[in-house]
């Protein structure tokens, strides 16, 4: 005899926001803010499973709904399929604990996140949201909701938006000027003969380049405004534990059906590095060579030229280069295929079935296995060029 659910147990799931609502056939498409999946489904459909989640009962489901003459084995492979993608939450289960030496540290870190957070907001103006969930793949540190912000209010406003492409252009020209005429040359004579501590230049560094990808975020958020997205969520992050990574929510750029508008939106971020790219090399050419300005400014433009061909670069996963390259030739999903292109190659290879091997699987597996190689040389030249004083400290000691 099976359990029944206790009343009230079953709730919708609250983390699913609609990200678009078709009026035409009906169609409603829903994203989790957490996990960002994607679900797309009808109106009735996600009306039923709503009701649902209020009265968790089929009977006044059915009676509720009695104009679409619902069957039981249809209203349950309906909510069978809405628990599996977790539309509905089934609060009745409680998963097994397990004991947790390091509860207490890890509690105690998520306070001072959050704290920081919360801090870091009132300063910035802006609804900062600690999310701390994720995997070691990519862990969501916190997130900004802009609705209403003054973010929001500048990309939405023409004025606003006109302001800041004039200041973009004008500043990019100038500083232009200021490289192309400069008497002095790009000297990296202050990375050479670096004497400041390793932990003070790696600190710096670490917040500067955050700072350089909010701003790359802000660029491709501006452009989403000037085209009428509704997205309003800017966060950081961090990849494989350690790597600090920003996104916008751009999940909508996707279903717009004018390819050159989502390229557009692109590659905002892209002109945003080069501008970057031009701010640090005038840092570097015009303050003294062994000043912090000139030491950080030769840091940052290497790795700001290393981030900008890195990011235009199609064979890297996640890159505006990747989306570029995948709008103009419309592949979807493109790493994640390349991926089972791998795991296929790797099983048959493994079986010994190696005649099976055909052209479409060994190029996927290649691509997978290029992508995450450069994915590799990446981070290993940064964090060298961020850990250089070490090196240098390193190697005096063994001389």
């Amino acid at each position: 005899m099976g359990q029944r659910k206790a009343k009230g147990k079953i709730r919708f799931n609250e983390e699913f926001t609609v990200l678009s609502n078709d009026g035409n056939d009906g169609r409603v498409i829903l994203q989790n803010s957490l996990t960002k999946l994607t679900v797309t489904l009808s109106e009735p459909e996600l009306d039923i499973i709503r009701y649902y989640g209020e009265y968790p009962e089929f009977g006044k489901v059915k009676r509720h709904f009695d104009e679409f003459e619902l069957t039981d084995q249809l209203l349950g492979t309906l909510l069978t399929k809405a628990f599996e993608l977790t539309l509905l939450i089934d609060d009745t289960y409680i998963p097994p604990k397990k004991e947790k030496k390091r509860a207490l540290p890890i509690a105690a870190l998520n306070y001072i996140l959050v704290r920081l957070t919360l801090i870091a907001g009132k300063l910035t103006g802006l609804k900062l949201n600690p999310v701390f969930a994720g995997s070691f793949l990519f862990f969501r540190l916190v997130s900004a909701d802009l609705s209403g912000s003054w973010m929001e209010r500048l990309g939405n406003s023409r004025v606003g938006r006109g302001i800041v492409y004039v200041f973009f252009w004008v500043s990019f020209a100038i500083m232009t000027g200021l490289v192309a005429f400069s008497d002095s040359e790009l000297s990296y004579t202050a990375f050479i003969n670096a004497t400041f501590s390793w932990y003070w230049t790696a600190l710096i560094v670490f917040v500067t380049v955050f700072v350089t990808l909010i701003l790359h975020e802000a660029g491709h958020y501006m452009e989403l405004k000037r085209f009428g997205g509704k997205a309003n969520e800017i966060g950081a992050g961090f990849l494989y534990g350690f790597l600090p990574i920003c996104f916008t929510n751009v999940t909508e750029v996707g279903l717009w059906e004018d390819k050159w508008r989502r390229i557009q939106v692109t590659v905002a971020g892209i002109w945003v590095d080069v501008w970057l790219i031009l701010f640090f090399a005038v840092l570097v050419l015009y303050t003294p060579s062994h000043s912090w300005s000139a030491y950080i400014g030769v840091i940052m433009l290497f790795y700001m030229v290393i981030r900008l061909l890195t990011n235009m670069n199609f064979l890297i996963p996640n890159t505006d280069g990747y989306f570029i390259f995948c709008d103009l030739f419309g592949f979807e999903n493109l790493y994640r295929r390349s991926f089972e292109g791998f795991k296929n190659l790797f099983k048959t290879v493994k079986s010994g079935s190696v005649r099976k091997l055909n052209f479409r699987m060994v190029t996927k597996a290649s691509y997978f296995l290029v992508s995450n190689l450069m994915i590799v040389v990446y981070w290993l030249m940064i964090s060298f060029l961020i850990f250089y004083p070490v090196w240098i400290e390193l190697v005096s000691r063994i001389i």
